[in-house]
């Protein structure tokens, strides 16, 4: 691939990267000057060592990747997004030798599924959940549980997922696997990307309604498996506490905010 090429350190490791866009060039100078995602690198460095699998299940150009790849024994990632693939592969090729690709989306079912770019391929915000006017793609579907299958059983696994929406579609095939495995979750929730998925089918008030249930479930369904961080907004990781964030966030913005959830599980659920 050809692009100008950087060099980003994160957390004091060093990596060669590609940037053939001015919003990736914009992306790893951001993450090199310690401005992306936080909570995302806490969470790799509270839960990787040596032994773990880490799949990165919406890898997009690879920033969790290789960030992984320099703590964690094999890391399996995946993006479907061909644009977002491409910068992924060269980043991988150059810097990592543990890193498994997969160029597929993760679906419920093995098969083929359409892929929606609100804007351009590559921008991370290619969704299964898109409007008719959206450019459309087809790629092929891994299901997530032949994907987890790829680590070893008993070893330790952590999982970050960013599937632009298809979150909801994936809740209980996550839970199945969440209670086999107890492994800690990163999740990025997207019901502004459900939100836009629907509002042209439903009035905005019933659309938000909508979403706002889609999520609670969601919420309900992981809760019982560990302790459930919110991440963003302030205030406690009670129940209440997040059905006001909740309500806040889809309801009282102008913009539907997306959020992370951080799980790490009760070993004794399930």
């Amino acid at each position: 691939m050809n692009g100008a090429r950087m060099k980003v350190s994160i957390r004091g490791t060093a990596f060669d990267v590609i940037c053939p866009t001015a919003r990736a060039e914009s992306f790893w100078k951001r993450l090199n000057d310690e401005g992306w995602e936080i909570e995302t690198l806490d969470f790799l460095d509270q839960h990787v060592s040596k032994d773990t699998f880490v799949f990165d299940i919406g890898a997009w150009i690879g920033p969790v990747t290789l960030y992984a790849s320099s703590r964690a024994g094999h890391v399996f990632a995946v993006e479907p997004d061909p644009a977002a693939y491409a910068q992924l592969q060269t980043n991988v090729t150059a810097n990592a030798k543990n890193v498994t690709l997969y160029a597929d989306a993760v679906g419920r079912d093995s098969g083929i599924l359409t892929l929606y770019a609100k804007a351009e391929l590559g921008d991370s915000e290619t969704s299964a959940l898109g409007v008719p006017t959206d450019q459309a793609i087809t790629v092929t579907m891994i299901t997530l549980k032949k994907l987890i299958e790829q680590a070893p059983f008993g070893a330790p696994v952590v999982i970050k997922m960013d599937v632009e929406g298809v979150e909801y579609q994936l809740v209980d095939e996550l839970v199945d696997i969440l209670v086999q495995r107890k492994c800690p979750l990163h999740l990025s929730v997207h019901p502004s990307i459900y939100y836009r998925s629907i509002k042209y089918q439903y009035s905005s008030l019933r659309a938000r309604l909508r979403t706002f249930r889609q999520t609670w479930f969601l919420l309900a369904r992981l809760r019982p498996l560990g302790s459930l961080c919110l991440v963003g907004g302030g205030g406690g990781d009670g129940r209440v506490s997040q059905l006001m964030r909740l309500v806040s966030w889809v309801f009282f913005r102008s913009r539907v905010k997306n959020f992370v959830i951080i799980l790490v599980p009760d070993c004794s659920a399930g």
